[in-house]
C-alpha cells in the first residue's frame, strides 16, 4: 500500500509540474491501485481540475470551481464559495486526509468496520465555521486529539499531521507580523502596502516553504516502500 500511495503522490506532482494541472479533488474514491501491479497507484477523475500557476491563480483567468470532496478538502477550503486560488499544497493536504481515512477503514485491502474510524470524520457539522473549526483543531491541537493505534500512524500520519499543523500555526504568526503596522515610517505608503501583499502571497503558496512536495515526500521515504 505504501508504494502505491507514494506513486500516486509522484504522479500527481508530475501532472502539476509538466502541465500546470492541479487535480483539486484528491479523495479515496479517486485514488486507485493497479490490479496487475499493487505497487502502482492510478489517479482518476479530473472533473474539477484546473491549470494554475505556482501562485495558485488560474492560467485561463476563469473562476475556479468549488473545491473537491468536503471531508478531504484542505482546511482553508472548507467554505461554500469558490476559492480565489488553488495551491499545490491544498492537494497535498487532501492526500493526507485520504490516507488517514484509508488507514482507519481498510485492512489488508479489505474494507471493515473500525470502531475508531470516527477520528477521521470531517463531514459537514451543522455549519461551515464548525466544520472548518473541527479540522483546524485536529491539525493545530494535535496534542489534545491523538490518533489511536493503527498502521502508519507513527510512521507517516503523525508526522504529516505535524507538518500541516505547524505550518498553519506559523502562517498565523507570519501574517500577523506582515499585517502589523511598521514601527518605522515607510518611505512610501503605496510601496509598503504592495510589499506586504506580495509577502503574504509568497508565504501562502507553500506556507513559508513548510508544505511542499519535497517536505511531504521526505516523510514518506524515511522507510522502505513495502
Amino acid at each position: 500500500m505504501k508504494a502505491a500511495y507514494i506513486s500516486l503522490v509522484n504522479a500527481h506532482h508530475d501532472l502539476f509540474v509538466k502541465t500546470g494541472i492541479l487535480h483539486r479533488d484528491i479523495s479515496p474514491n479517486n485514488l486507485m491501485v493497479d490490479h496487475s501491479n499493487h505497487r502502482q497507484g492510478v489517479l482518476i477523475d479530473l472533473d474539477i481540475a484546473a491549470r494554475v500557476n505556482e501562485e495558485g491563480n488560474p492560467i485561463d483567468g476563469l473562476p475556479l470551481p468549488v473545491a473537491g470532496t468536503l471531508p478531504y478538502r484542505a482546511w482553508e477550503l472548507i467554505r461554500p464559495e469558490r476559492p480565489p486560488r488553488a495551491y499545490y499544497r491544498h492537494d497535498l493536504e487532501s492526500f493526507f486526509y485520504s490516507l488517514l481515512w484509508i488507514v482507519f477503514h481498510y485492512q489488508d485491502g479489505v474494507y471493515y468496520h473500525n470502531p475508531m474510524a470516527h477520528v477521521t470524520s470531517f463531514d459537514f457539522d451543522e455549519n461551515w465555521s464548525g466544520t472548518r473549526g473541527n479540522k483546524e483543531g485536529f491539525l493545530i491541537a494535535a496534542h489534545k486529539r491523538s490518533l489511536p493505534p493503527a498502521p502508519l500512524v507513527h510512521e507517516w500520519l503523525n508526522k504529516l499531521r505535524t507538518l500541516f499543523g505547524c505550518a498553519y500555526d506559523a502562517e498565523r504568526l507570519e501574517l500577523y507580523a506582515v499585517k502589523a503596522p511598521s514601527i518605522s515610517p515607510p518611505s512610501s505608503p503605496t510601496s509598503s502596502v504592495s510589499s506586504r501583499v506580495s509577502s503574504i502571497a509568497n508565504f501562502s503558496s507553500t506556507l513559508g516553504g513548510r508544505v511542499s512536495f519535497k517536505a511531504f515526500m521526505e516523510i514518506l521515504i524515511t522507510t522502505d516502500s513495502n
